[in-house]
């Protein structure tokens, strides 16, 4: 990809979705920075102008999944594309940028205690740190009926956590899941979440879309625009303006 010309460029890196940044080390597909590099770089020769969307799209499916650690390293990765992106602003200052999402997912929340706290404490993040592998990665090899010992092994392995028997026998129920069908979709990924609360400290609401408002941001030419409590239909009106600057 990075040696491609500069010409028409598609690039296709795996049969399905992306890896999660968590999981992408394993891998050889570029990171979302890099390819927001790579596209700025053809589509800025271009002397009319260009619209480029970039898009994190893999924070969405770990929300889905309920699962804390891939959100927040996919978020990251995120934020590294941004940084690219601002890096071409700086030097195109012609160039509006704006930041958003289409929604949020999951209704991830900090619950901030511990099974020991008295007191809130907040998002461990140390805990979250220490993960190595995706929950999809994770329930990948557990097949269709994991044992309680399957998870609790693998649970040590992959994020350096030690459940409980009950913890472990509440994901090979897949407890979560039984209680809510029409709200938790995944198998054991659910479950898997809700027993890991009181170990990274954060709470999912469902496994859905929610309608929580969405910050906004934007740098360059009719960025302006951009501030106070906006409907989502404004933002286009903001971007066909600065496309019509051209």
């Amino acid at each position: 990809m990075k040696a491609a010309p500069t010409g028409k460029l598609l690039g296709l890196f795996n049969m399905g979705n992306m890896s999660f940044e968590i999981d992408r080390a394993a891998t050889q597909e570029p990171s979302l920075a890099e390819m927001a590099r790579k596209t700025l770089q053809i589509l800025s020769k271009n002397k009319g102008g260009f619209f480029a969307m970039i898009e994190g799209g893999r924070i969405d499916h770990a929300a889905h999944r309920n699962d804390a650690p891939a959100t927040i390293r996919d978020t990251l990765a995120f934020d590294e594309a941004v940084g690219v992106a601002m890096d071409f602003v700086n030097k195109n200052p012609a160039t509006l940028l704006i930041v958003t999402a289409d929604h949020e997912t999951g209704g991830m929340a900090l619950i901030g205690h511990s099974k020991e706290s008295k007191e809130y404490i907040g998002i461990n993040l140390k805990a979250i740190e220490k993960a190595t592998a995706s929950f999809e990665v994770m329930v990948g090899k557990w097949g269709k009926k994991p044992t309680p010992e399957m998870i609790k092994e693998d649970v040590k392995q992959s994020l350096g956590i030690d459940l409980t028997d009950d913890e472990a026998r509440t994901v090979a129920d897949d407890a979560i899941k039984k209680l809510d069908p029409y709200n938790y979709g995944y198998n054991y990924l659910h479950s898997l979440g809700f027993v890991l609360r009181p170990y990274l400290r954060v709470g999912w609401g469902s496994q859905t879309h929610t309608a929580s408002p969405l910050f906004l941001f934007g740098s360059g030419p009719g960025s302006e625009k951009i501030g106070g409590l906006l409907h989502n239909t404004e933002v286009f009106t903001i971007m066909k303006a600065a496309l019509r600057l051209k």
